[in-house]
């Protein structure tokens, strides 16, 4: 039974694996660009979205594409991709945003600017990345042609009411310091106060007896002897006059 069961579980794989094989991914759009038309230009201008005029992770991003067409026929615009690359190398993909379809007839001596947006993964750190925006149309006779709109790089800034992870420590480091010196700080201030305390306070009780008073010990000039004597003896009262 158990070697039927592997046959079984093999020939499932195998048919797993021819079903994804004929399944092709297509490149993305912009691995395989067309050249340039000599005579059309295109360029790209991203106007701020917030209060602090920067861009953040997770913003949907507005980008104005613009193409002038100055050959002597028609040009239909048919796409605009964009992608995130390295700050260093354009070549190195990032994140990969959505084309979007257009299909708009730029005639001769026309520009158009069309409405292109993207919105960058919300987990990136902020910083600089590169960019690339194309743009992607074809002449009257069908053939394809591509400009890149923007190549460049595009600052992604943190919002202005968060704390970053570094600054959040560096707030939480200080207050740890601040709790463990008030901690370890209290008690020798506390231990130095009851000092003081104990050294301007007034002497109270009886005061040590001396060599002479050792002496005197037990007998009725013993000076405890003499202070109880004289708390116990009673006052003189004035005798009363005789008539």
């Amino acid at each position: 039974r158990s070697v039927a069961v592997m046959r079984l579980l093999c020939a499932f794989l195998l048919l797993l694996t021819a079903a994804f094989a004929d399944q092709v991914i297509p490149p993305h759009i912009l691995t395989n660009m067309p050249s340039a038309h000599p005579d059309v230009l295109a360029a790209c201008h991203f106007p701020p979205i917030s209060a602090d005029k920067k861009f953040h992770p997770g913003d949907i991003v507005d980008a104005l594409v613009t193409v002038a067409n100055d050959a002597s026929s028609g040009m239909i615009v048919t796409n605009v991709a964009g992608a995130l690359t390295s700050p260093y190398d354009f070549n190195m993909y990032y994140q990969n945003f959505t084309d979007f379809d257009y299909n708009i007839t730029v005639r001769p001596e026309e520009e158009w600017t069309v409405h292109y947006k993207f919105q960058a993964d919300p987990r990136i750190e902020p910083r600089t990345m590169g960019m690339i925006i194309a743009v992607f149309y074809h002449d009257e006779a069908g053939k394809n042609f591509s400009n890149i709109a923007y190549n460049g790089t595009f600052e992604f800034s943190d919002f202005p009411d968060k704390i970053d992870t570094k600054t959040f420590f560096g707030y939480l480091g200080g207050l740890a310091a601040v709790v463990m010196l008030g901690i370890f700080g209290y008690k020798p201030v506390m231990e130095m106060m009851s000092s003081k305390r104990t050294k301007s306070a007034p002497k109270t009780g009886d005061e040590p007896a001396t060599e002479t008073d050792q002496w005197l010990k037990g007998t009725a000039a013993e000076p405890r002897q003499r202070q109880a004597s004289k708390s116990r003896s009673p006052s003189r009262s004035r005798s009363p006059r005789s008539e």
